[in-house]
């Protein structure tokens, strides 16, 4: 990802999570090359419109599993089908690519995401917990 992509990406990114700031996102992205995460994006007249940010990860108990990190339409072009496209499109990589499993990250998620996902045949498994290293 080049810069000029990067800071496209983060203006959807930032709406999904305010408190992170460009420089955050940057390091974490470029930290995340060694999990091959993948930036997709719908663009219309060169502004990304819809993103996604995922990649293929192994586990003990799922194996090989797409693990979707975000989804963000900007709103001034939800409920046009973009979200969706781009869910059926990842799916279709994952296929590709022989994962078992499809899991996305929805702590952030909106209630028209979550039922996006609901329609699409995701159902709710329990949370993971998650705890500071420094407690």
């Amino acid at each position: 990802m080049n810069l000029q992509e990067l800071d496209s990406a983060f203006g959807l990114i930032a709406l999904l999570h305010p408190d992170l700031s460009f420089e955050q996102f940057e390091s974490r992205i470029y930290a995340m090359r060694d999990q091959n995460l993948q930036l997709h994006a719908i663009y219309e007249h060169d502004t990304p419109i819809c993103i996604a940010l995922s990649c293929v990860l192994i586990s003990v108990r799922l194996g090989h599993y797409w693990h979707l990190f975000d989804l963000i339409t900007h709103p001034q072009w939800r409920f046009r089908g973009y979200g969706k496209a781009m869910l059926g499109y990842l799916r279709d990589q994952a296929r590709v690519l022989g994962c078992e499993h499809f899991v996305i990250e929805s702590a952030n998620a909106s209630m028209e995401a979550l039922l996006m996902f609901e329609k699409e045949g995701f159902e709710e498994a329990p949370p993971m917990l998650i705890g500071s290293p420094y407690m």
